[in-house]
């Protein structure tokens, strides 16, 4: 047979064309492992893991868009996970490729199932190179043997065992009790006391009035009406009216209040100014507070008299 110079021409051309690619896949991959498990054991709820070790020469490198979703594969199987690693050292790069399937299915008795081909992709930009995990058969057996299950009687949910709760219902019933007993307390010192105390202890409902006034604006009536209020807990201590001019007594039939002669007498001459001679002078917000101040001095008296 001859052949002619066109012949051979077109002989080479297809010769070249079938071998660039694994001249190609020569030069990317230096070395390729696969690793399975056993093939046979295996029921619903199992795990096999598929693991492919590639080494690839610069510049090739694996597609990580060929790597398989996530999902159910067929009727035994899914696609729990797939994932891939690299190591880079030196010109080499180091991948393990990992995909999990799961079996979700329980066969009536022995199956046999195969995992289809994988075919992953490596390329240096110019030519794709595919590497692949072959095809791989295993079998799958059911739980229980198939007579046992026909006469398979199940057993009834179990009960959930009882949570001991006396415990916490007494430390929660105590708890309670105190702090009920606690917001009491705190209400009868906050609200009752002060009133119960207006009669006992003139100087603390004195106190408590002039802290009220205190909280509305700074106007002279206001001041006026804490002099007042003052000057009322000041005689119902001394059980008579108490002016200027026998401040000395009082201060001599109730020797505890002595310290205090000085603050006494400049409040009964604020007190002239702002009720004979009309004056605003000193009738603002601060004075206010040098009568709770002065007042808050008597109460401590009081108590410690009675």
């Amino acid at each position: 047979m001859l052949i002619t110079p066109v012949d051979r021409m077109r002989l080479w051309t297809a010769l070249i064309v079938y071998l660039a690619p694994v001249a190609i896949c020569a030069q990317a991959i230096s070395d390729v492992r696969i690793d399975t498990p056993r093939d046979f054991g295996y029921t619903i709820g199992d795990k096999i893991r598929h693991e492919m070790h590639l080494t690839l020469r610069e510049p090739h490198r694996l597609d990580n868009g060929t790597l398989p979703e996530t999902g159910r594969l067929d009727r035994w199987l899914e696609i729990s996970d797939a994932e891939a690693t690299v190591v880079y050292r030196e010109q080499i790069a180091s991948y393990r490729v990992v995909v999990d399937y799961q079996i979700f299915n329980a066969p009536q008795q022995q199956t046999s199932v195969t995992i289809p081909q994988r075919e992953f992709l490596t390329t240096d930009g110019a030519y794709p190179v595919p590497v692949f995990i072959p095809e791989w058969t295993f079998s799958i057996g059911p739980i229980t043997d198939s007579d046992a299950r026909q006469n398979l009687s199940l057993r009834p949910d179990r009960q959930p065992l009882p949570i001991p709760v006396i415990g916490r219902s007494i430390r929660l019933m105590i708890s309670a009790l105190l702090l009920a007993g606690l917001l009491i307390y705190l209400a009868y010192r906050r609200f009752l006391l002060p009133r119960l105390n207006r009669g006992r202890y003139p100087f603390s409902g004195a106190l408590v009035e002039i802290r009220r006034l205190q909280r509305l604006d700074a106007k002279p009536e206001y001041y006026r009406q804490g002099l007042q209020a003052f000057h009322a807990a000041l005689n119902a201590t001394a059980g008579e009216v108490v002016f200027a001019g026998n401040l000395n007594e009082f201060l001599s039939a109730n020797s505890k209040y002595g310290a205090l002669k000085a603050e006494l007498s400049a409040i009964f001459a604020q007190s002239q100014d702002v009720f004979f001679n009309n004056s605003e002078a000193a009738q603002s917000h601060s004075s206010l507070q040098e009568l709770v101040d002065i007042c808050r001095h008597c109460r401590v008296i009081e108590r410690s008299v009675a």
